[in-house]
């Protein structure tokens, strides 16, 4: 399987885990990595 990911420059924490977790499940993932949070969701 294979997830391309759109063209956006953010990317909340819960997407990333979700992505993360179909990656460990054998998914490719195409695209570039997001810049940062559109919040401050998951900030230290």
């Amino acid at each position: 399987r294979i997830l391309v990911l759109p063209d956006f420059k953010t990317m909340t924490p819960g997407l990333l885990e979700k992505i993360s977790g179909l990656v460990r499940n054998g998914a490719t993932v195409v695209g570039l990595p997001p810049e940062k949070s559109p919040s401050l969701s998951g900030y230290p």
